[in-house]
């Protein structure tokens, strides 16, 4: 599996974060992403909208793009789609981050809301800072394949800027019974093998999902996807734009279903393709929790072997309840330790902060699982626990 390292660093309000490398000076924050293991299915950052039909501008109040910071012509700036839940939080693919293909700051990604046109001048576009992929997230098999983006800052009230819906589940259900079509948003590749500066839409059919992960190489059962597909017409998920929506139109409001996933090319396998059910993450309170104002370095990559590692870990509440964080009931894996911190006190709404120093032995965490997942509970009515993840990276030799 081929890797790739970043130093990243978390400025803005006053926040940082740094490793300590035992017996070594401390460096900035490393972070490490790595492309998707050989013969798997690969998500497609850059899928195509064939024959797809163009978007009016009131239809696309939601719609995302997901912009390299540093391009400056439209067709290279756009790699992913998304939209936009409100405040300062965008929903996307975990696959669009989770990628070589991406900048290595996320300060080096930007997204554009609310407009139909890539080249509209007057197209809003607003700096990242953060992001969250789910800790869960596998990228071959495509398993919650989801990740919120949070902004610098909030968005205030725009006429052509506006949150989007979702789908009930119920309603969910009954389109999957009745094998309704859904309709897919973004800009992906055209005709031409261009990515469309116009967003564009396309229908496409609910399918048999023991079929479609068969056809697809997977197996017959994925939790939390649905799969969508048109063998007849020639368009699929490829079609799509990866992070954009899938959903349907009620009483000309776009209803958000699932995220453009993965698929299978549009020559092979009937055209299907696999979209994150939206809805599960719902119920469980996932996207809720990322997108309610607390701010803090989720993911945490360890580049090297055998090793300990020093964190000072910032959190944020830049919401409108108070938060405390018990911190001294959190059950730590083997190997995490919290040296240190000062959030004895509830953090205030609107900019309260601490830090934690955390220690991480790789020498004694589980080697045999991709990740380490540890939680610190806090009494805040949308965010129970701050999900901490600690990925494991190990190699024979230094990259």
């Amino acid at each position: 599996m081929k890797k790739r390292f970043r130093e990243s660093i978390l400025s803005n309000n006053a926040l940082y974060t740094e490793v300590c490398l035992k017996n070594l000076a401390c460096s900035t924050l490393l972070f490490m992403f790595s492309c998707g293991a050989s013969g798997a299915i690969q998500p497609k950052t850059i899928p195509n909208i064939v024959g797809g039909k163009e978007v009016v501008a009131e239809s696309s109040t939601f719609m995302v793009s997901l912009g390299m910071g540093n391009a400056s012509d439209a067709h290279e700036r756009h790699f992913c789609g998304g939209t936009y839940l409100g405040g300062r939080y965008v929903l996307t693919a975990a696959h669009c981050l989770f990628t070589d293909e991406v900048p290595d700051d996320a300060s080096d990604i930007d997204v554009t809301i609310g407009t139909n046109d890539l080249l509209n001048q007057n197209a809003q576009t607003f700096p990242v800072i953060q992001y969250y992929l789910h800790s869960g997230y596998d990228e071959r098999s495509a398993i919650n394949d989801i990740a919120i983006i949070e902004l610098e800052d909030d968005i205030q009230d725009e006429i052509n800027i506006k949150a989007v819906q979702f789908a009930s589940e119920e309603s969910v259900k009954q389109l999957i019974s009745h094998t309704s079509q859904l309709t897919v948003l973004g800009w992906g590749k055209d005709e031409t093998g261009q990515i469309s500066t116009q967003l564009k839409k396309v229908e496409l059919s609910f399918v048999d999902q023991g079929i479609a992960c068969q056809n697809l190489g997977f197996p017959e059962s994925l939790e939390s996807v649905i799969c969508v597909g048109d063998p007849m017409s020639g368009k699929d998920s490829c079609k799509g734009d990866s992070g954009g929506p899938i959903g349907y139109y009620q009483d000309y409001h776009f209803m958000q279903v699932g995220i453009v996933s993965i698929g299978s090319s549009c020559e092979d396998n009937g055209g299907i393709g696999l979209y994150t059910r939206v809805n599960d993450f719902i119920k469980t309170g996932w996207i809720k929790s990322f997108s309610s104002g607390v701010r803090y370095w989720k993911d945490i990559y360890l580049p090297f072997n055998d090793a300990s590692y020093g964190f000072t870990i910032p959190v944020q509440n830049l919401s409108s309840h108070p938060i405390a964080l018990y911190i001294e009931d959190a059950v730590l894996p083997e190997g995490v330790e919290i040296e240190d911190h000062n959030c004895q006190q509830p953090l205030g709404a609107y900019h309260g902060d601490c830090f934690i120093d955390m220690l991480v032995d790789t020498t004694v965490i589980n080697k045999d699982s991709r990740n380490t997942v540890f939680n610190i509970g806090t009494n805040h009515p949308d965010i129970p626990e701050l999900e901490f993840n600690v990925v494991h990276h190990f190699s024979s030799t230094e990259p």
